[in-house]
């Protein structure tokens, strides 16, 4: 009896300190949290592009003498569109490149195009909408991979709900953050700096994610193994169906255009659920 009960102890703590290495994610206390500051500084600071925007609206309109609301929307638009499109293929690009990578990239893409809106200032408000959408693209390539960071860390324990749960609270405070400082800049000094001060932002969190977060376990993987023909119907289908609706809303359903962007949009998207249940060997 004394074997079988020291045998059924020695079996119980095997099993326990697995779980209590993956809940510690293998990192020292000041690491892990600056990892879980870093996590949750991608959700609040892609919210905070957002809002740059839509709070001082009107007097970066007024810098290029544009009043036209459709033109006004897209400086926000340009930016949840891409945002939302290009999620779906950056996920899969982390799961074949490594997450850290993608969230690098995503940063580095982020401070280039902050800089290319504040200087948008000498040409156009339609460079500045380019810049934002690919504020968008930079911001859905780290989102994503940030999330999956915390979930490869982590594995099932009730710490990464715990960060889950930061994850998402950064969002709200993010876009205030973003809204108030995009305000103050552009009333009592000048709007591009609130984009030079994203750029700035970005290089920082740059280093440190080179420093704090983890190397990647990277899993062979091949170009072929990326879903190109699910990626372009996915992405075109959610670009399309959100611009129909965006411009439905400044010009009406009187429009034909707004009825074609839509039907092509959702033309699309029954394509991309088709190829991903039925074709797709990576889906």
């Amino acid at each position: 009896m004394g074997v079988s009960k020291s045998g059924s102890e020695g079996s119980k703590e095997d099993t326990t300190k697995p779980d209590t290495m993956i809940e510690d994610a293998g990192l020292s206390p000041w690491r892990e949290a600056a990892f879980v500051f870093l996590v949750c500084l991608a959700q609040c600071l892609s919210l905070a592009g957002l809002a740059q925007t839509i709070a001082p609206l009107d007097i970066i309109g007024s810098s290029f003498g544009v009043t036209d609301e459709a033109r006004l929307s897209w400086y926000s638009a340009a930016f949840s569109l891409t945002f939302g499109a290009f999620i779906l293929p950056a996920g899969r690009l982390g799961d074949m490149y490594g997450h850290k990578t993608l969230y690098i990239i995503g940063f580095s893409f982020y401070a280039i195009s902050s800089i290319i809106a504040g200087v948008a200032v000498y040409s156009g408000d339609v460079l500045l909408s380019v810049a934002r959408a690919l504020q968008g693209i930079s911001c859905a390539l780290f989102v994503p991979n940030a999330l999956a960071l915390v979930g490869r860390r982590y594995g099932d324990s009730p710490k990464k709900n715990m960060v889950f749960a930061m994850f998402g609270a950064a969002a709200p405070v993010g876009w205030t953050f973003g809204a108030v400082f995009a305000s103050i800049f552009a009333q009592l000094a000048w709007w591009p700096w609130a984009f030079f001060a994203m750029a700035l932002t970005c290089a920082v969190v740059i280093v440190a994610a080179l420093v704090v977060i983890p190397r990647d376990e990277l899993h062979p993987s091949k170009i072929s193994d990326f879903d190109f023909l699910g990626t372009f119907t996915g992405v075109a289908g959610l670009l399309l169906f959100n611009i129909a609706w965006n411009q439905a809303a400044v010009v009406g359903w009187s429009n034909p255009l707004t009825y074609a962007l839509l039907i092509v949009g959702i033309l699309l998207l029954v394509a991309f659920a088709i190829i991903e249940v039925s074709y797709s060997k990576n889906p």
